[in-house]
């Protein structure tokens, strides 16, 4: 019964690290060229959206654009691009000839298929779904509460010992400073992977 209560906390405990980990991973790795580039509110004016997925969204100015995008290097492959077909007289909808894309001083400049550049595009300010106060007070929770999952696995696995009758103390004692020290070493790994993600 401890064997089991013990691989069940220490399944669990890992189980939530891992997530927590992996969680930091994902958002620590995104291409630089994902995002927003340009103006998409204004009127007439060129704008590209590359998504995580490999989406392309976007404006000429005045048609839509929609293909896909591949990074390769530094350099941002702009594939299947394809567009509406509206007549724009007063519009140079030079971002319909994109093949390609770099990052060049903070901008996104877009080339032909022949490699000139056709223009640039500066990054959209990123709109932030969550502010710092609110970033950190959710890992103090996360972190509050891997602790009392690993308190709470330390005392079941000590009370589950004690109403199994084991008699010598020393036993005892072993499983509850190895369970004790499990959970410090979670606690310590989380409090790791969120300082990791808030720097």
């Amino acid at each position: 019964m401890t064997r089991y209560l013990g691989r069940r906390i220490t399944s669990l405990g890992l189980l939530a690290l891992l997530t927590v980990a992996l969680g930091g991973c994902a958002s620590g790795t995104a291409s630089a060229f994902v995002g927003e580039w340009g103006d998409e509110g204004g009127s007439g004016q060129p704008f590209l959206e590359l998504t995580a997925q490999g989406d392309v969204l976007g404006s000429d100015g005045c048609n839509r654009l929609v293909g896909t995008w591949s990074e390769d290097g530094d350099v941002a492959r702009l594939d299947q691009l394809a567009s509406t077909l509206m007549a724009c007289p007063d519009v140079d909808a030079w971002l319909a000839g994109a093949h390609s894309a770099r990052i060049v001083d903070g901008e996104l400049a877009v080339s032909d298929q022949s490699g000139t550049e056709l223009g640039t595009l500066e990054r959209a300010p990123a709109e932030e779904s969550m502010t710092p106060a609110l970033r950190i007070f959710l890992d103090v929770v996360l972190i509050a509460a891997i602790a009392l999952i690993a308190g709470f696995g330390s005392m079941i696995v000590v009370r589950s010992v004690h109403e199994e009758g084991v008699h010598k103390g020393r036993s005892l004692r072993t499983r509850f400073v190895t369970a004790t020290l499990a959970g410090l070493v979670i606690i310590a790994l989380a409090v790791a992977v969120v300082f990791v993600s808030i720097a």
